[in-house]
């Protein structure tokens, strides 16, 4: 009771304060404000630092040393002269050995001394600094405390058994939580299923289950019925056929990510507003968004575990579909005859998917009150993870302000785990988040894959980049989540070349819209319909260590220490939720996902669609319309499951001309009657008829190549095609094309911009500059011929108002070489600048004496030096007759980041290639002083050496 007075005064007041705030909170910064093309233009050299990076910053150490958050302040200093927003405070644990944040440390005294002096910091240079709304992981405990003080919000599961027997046997039911009975379907005899039983107990003991594997049967669905509850009782099958009883048992069982919390239950969100955001509100005021821009939310998905239950859940499902859910319940694991356990299964996800994602509903209402935005971070690596995990993944985006992506390692290079948040902010015009690069491992943590790394997150539509991360505990050996993104790294003083690239990319994906014409369905109420027992029974074990079905938990349960919450958390374990799931679904997914990289590997401008958004559109001249939007091409994956409407939409689409290719098995069900759907299976047939209508048995690429129509990229190569990466937004009335060489090879290409006629620009996003390109105007469009240095990317725009801004001339590449710097160099190491390493290299003093050592150009490793991490000095002369007025110094190969002095003066830094340097205006005619400063990468101090060095040729052009 007092549980549910604590709860209810909470909901009033979180309702009392949004109320109060409603007028004076400003638009959160995840929406993409409308703004002209000037305004645009003349932004873009310093966009409002909301578009820079944000750290996803780790608060791993104890906060009651006012040394410890003294240096965590000037942490935050050093960021910001990096361009580097001090990004999201996450309090956590140390994953090095060193000690934790304590728990009661979150959110206390000690941490607002820490986080208030970085806040205004933060503000008094134009920089943002926000938190992670959780300890650790997943969203919702608020460190325990929402259990510690409300213990029935444990998660909940449900087991079950099953007892096979003849009409008009009677047997015992066990206790139970309830029971269902259905009839058995067809001749399969009550023999047959006792020799399966003993087959799964066989298979349980050889792989040593906890659980016996639940044993499918064929059932009538029209014969399901609640046959008792409780205590044990008697039970006298009818005479007909053969039964099946379910006896279903609740359980616990942390979820597929850890959590512990039943979210099925709407209690959770007011109660974890309190413990989380409230503080905020109580130290900053109101509204918290004039100060903190928004809320990062560190939780890939969580529903529940397998056959999660609440009794909200049963209350929802009866309100929403005028049924009983415990019925039901058997069609999730067994099949029936009439095939309504399509129908059943789709509910059932839809249900839990529409109160999990009320959690996320209820908390990003509450910061959008305060001017805040809330990110998402689900997982979206595969349609299995989704389903296990999320649910609808396409329905918990849309709550969230601002969507978006959990991107560890190189995964931000590949198309996949981008393109469906990607179509949600689209959609709803909202800005997407990507947390990028986490534990890339040394080796794979470089200045070219960072520059790789950010070309693809413009590409993928990103406009909110979160690296992944940095430590506040600064011993890196042992943590397994490295490298991060600090000062040790020998690239970090450089390092605001990235950022500020990445700041303007961002801004421009931060506003109009993708000029996408091609749709792909989702085909997840596919994947729901083929759930099998494994996705339920817990037979089959998932992420979370420990044992498969525990008692249910109670207020004895609740212990607040670190070594509980480690023993809880599921970081060292990978995911395994694919294997619950049939080969049918995996073809599914396989599919779908090539479809994917079909589609961007041809630059066809394309977004994925549920059935949400496809209820949205409109048939309009042939196309489908929402909005802004307009598509000619959908794109069908191998589908089971369709809604009616969505069919039907298909249908009048193709018949009026749209283009269609599907790419497996058309569905025979639908969401509103379950299996073998007649009226699915006919539009299904008038559908293959169609003149539009394409099956695609190798997949889209080879149509793509063959130029059917529908599928044609809105950039064709004229000549020099390789494999470019490329983007086409709208804003007010221009288009933009984001284009990117993402190889190291220099290409030379002449590219036709199909349909399109007016100025030509390219907005460079490493220097901040606008150049005037020329161009050539045909009936067919502009056609106009570019050079691409390795990794290069940048905005190609098409302008067709005639005034504007004014434009400066490209610069020329067709430069002729003067002289190669050869020959002895003098090598130094200036131990003034080195970066302060865990491991620090002890220099030869031949090195660090005034004198140095005469080399020449070559790997380090040659000098011995395989565990320096750190910068070597390269001093020369050189001597021109003549300068003219372009002249450029070309470094050649280094690894892997150079800054150049000449005659005493910068000019300038390269943290990836090309290593070419504008030196007009520095040489003279006659001797000229060079020194050059190569830096290499932190994991040669780890034990991991990469290439390092100045190798050149270093040549002169003009």
């Amino acid at each position: 009771m007092k549980t549910t007075i604590f709860l209810f005064t909470i909901t009033l007041i979180i309702f009392s304060l949004a109320g109060c705030t409603r007028n004076t909170a400003r638009t959160n910064r995840s929406e993409k404000p409308k703004v002209t093309f000037e305004k645009l233009a003349g932004q873009f050299q310093q966009p409002d630092r909301i578009y820079a990076p944000f750290t996803f910053w780790f608060w791993d150490t104890p906060l009651d040393n006012p040394e410890t958050r003294q240096r965590m302040l000037t942490m935050a200093q050093t960021m910001m002269q990096q361009n580097l927003n001090p990004g999201y405070a996450h309090g956590r644990m140390c994953m090095s050995g060193m000690p934790d944040l304590p728990l009661d440390q979150w959110l206390s005294g000690y941490w607002f001394a820490a986080f208030t002096p970085i806040l205004n910091a933060a503000k008094s240079k134009d920089y943002y600094f926000a938190y992670c709304d959780e300890y650790w992981w997943p969203t919702g405990r608020a460190a325990g405390r929402v259990l510690k003080n409300n213990p029935d919000l444990w998660a909940v599961s449900l087991s079950w058994q099953t007892i096979d027997l003849a009409g008009g046997e009677r047997v015992s039911v066990p206790e139970s939580f309830f029971a269902v009975a259905a009839r058995l379907a067809g001749e399969r005899s009550l023999e047959k299923l006792k020799n399966a039983r003993s087959q799964s107990q066989a298979l349980a003991a050889k792989e040593s289950l906890e659980v016996v594997p639940h044993v499918s049967a064929r059932i009538e669905s029209g014969t399901l019925q609640v046959i008792g509850a409780g205590r044990s009782f008697a039970w006298q099958a009818p005479g007909q056929g053969n039964w099946r009883i379910y006896v279903f048992n609740r359980y616990y069982h942390p979820g597929a990510d850890g959590g512990r919390l039943n979210y099925l239950d709407p209690r959770v969100a007011p109660a974890f507003i309190n413990y989380a955001h409230q503080p905020y509100l109580e130290k900053f005021g109101s509204p918290l968004g004039n100060r903190i821009p928004g809320v990062f939310t560190d939780h890939e998905g969580d529903y529940g575990y397998k056959l999660a239950w609440s009794q909200h859940l049963k209350e929802f499902y009866k309100a929403k579909y005028g049924e009983g859910i415990e019925a039901q319940l058997p069609l999730l694991i067994d099949i029936d005859e009439e095939g309504k356990y399509a129908r059943t299964r789709w509910r059932w996800f839809d249900a839990v998917s529409d109160i999990y994602s009320g959690f996320f509903k209820n908390t990003n209402r509450w910061l959008a009150e305060q001017g805040m935005y809330c990110i998402s971070n689900l997982w979206e690596e595969n349609l299995m993870w989704q389903a296990g995990a999320v649910g609808d993944f396409f329905k918990l985006q849309r709550v969230f302000s601002m969507p978006g992506t959990d991107c560890l390692g190189l995964s931000i290079l590949n198309v996949h785990d981008f393109k469906e948040t990607q179509s949600v902010c689209e959609f709803e015009g909202r800005r997407m988040q990507s947390e990028i690069m986490g534990a890339a491992g040394w080796p794979s943590f470089t200045p070219v894959t960072i520059k790789q790394a950010a070309n693809a997150a413009v590409t993928w539509g990103i406009s909110h980049v979160v690296p992944h991360g940095i430590f506040t505990t600064r011993k890196l050996s042992g943590n397994p989540w490295i490298p991060d993104w600090f000062a040790e790294n020998p690239m970090w003083p450089y390092l605001h070349l990235w950022t500020t690239f990445v700041q303007r990319g961002s801004y421009i994906n931060s506003h109009g819209r993708s000029a996408a014409d091609v749709l792909l369905l989702s085909p997840m109420e596919s994947v729901w319909e083929q759930c099998g027992p494994g996705v339920f029974d817990p037979a089959y074990k998932g992420r979370v260590p420990g044992p498969a079905v525990q008692p249910l938990q109670t207020e004895k349960d609740i212990e607040q220490t670190m070594e509980k919450l480690k023993e809880r958390s599921a970081w060292w374990t990978p995911p395994v939720m694919e294997k619950w799931f049939s080969d049918r679904v995996r073809k599914i997914n396989n599919i779908y996902s090539r479809a994917m990289a079909d589609l961007t590997a041809g630059r066809i401008e394309y977004l994925v669609a549920d059935r949400y958004y496809m209820n949205q559109m409109q048939l309009k001249n042939g196309k489908l319309t929402r909005g802004s939007f307009s598509f000619k091409t959908v794109i069908i994956p191998p589908m089971t499951l369709m809604s009616l409407d969505v069919a039907e939409k298909i249908a009048a689409f193709a018949d009026s001309g749209g283009c269609v290719y599907y790419l497996g098995e058309l569905p025979e069900g639908s969401c509103e009657n379950g299996m073998n759907d007649t009226k699915m299976i006919g539009l299904m047939e008038y559908i293959r008829q169609l003149p539009g209508v394409k099956f695609c048995s190798n997949g889209l690429l080879p149509e793509i190549q063959d130029g059917v129509p529908g599928l044609r990229a809105h950039i064709q190569f004229l000549s020099g095609s390789f494999p470019m990466l490329q983007q086409h937004r709208r804003i007010d009335g221009r288009d933009f094309f984001w284009l990117v060489n993402n190889t190291g090879d220099t290409r030379e290409c002449a590219l036709q911009l199909t349909d399109l006629a007016g100025r030509l620009s390219l907005w460079d996003c490493e220097s901040g500059q606008i150049y005037e390109l020329a161009y050539k105007q045909t009936e067919r469009g502009i056609e106009v011929k570019l050079p691409f240095e390795g990794y290069q990317a940048f905005w190609l725009v098409v302008d067709p108002e005639k005034d504007g801004i004014e434009y400066n001339p490209m610069p020329e590449n067709d430069l002729e070489k003067v002289l190669n710097i050869d020959g002895v160099w003098t090598v130094k190491i200036d131990t003034t600048v080195q970066p302060d390493m865990e491991f620090p290299y002890k220099s030869a003093d031949m090195y660090t004496n005034g004198e140095g050592v005469k080399h020449s150009l070559g790997y380090w490793d040659a000098w011995n030096m395989q565990s320096f991490s750190g910068y070597v000095d390269y001093y020369s002369t050189f001597e021109l007759k003549k300068v003219k007025d372009k002249m450029v110094l070309d470094l050649g190969t280094v690894w892997h980041m150079a800054q150049v002095w000449i005659n005493g003066q910068e000019a300038g830094r390269r943290l990836w290639p090309p290593y070419r340097f504008d030196i007009t205006g520095i040489v003279r005619e006659g001797r000229n002083d060079l020194k050059i400063r190569v830096g290499n990468l932190i994991s040669n101090s780890y034990g991991q050496p990469k290439e390092s060095g100045l190798i050149g040729p270093v040549v002169v052009y003009q």
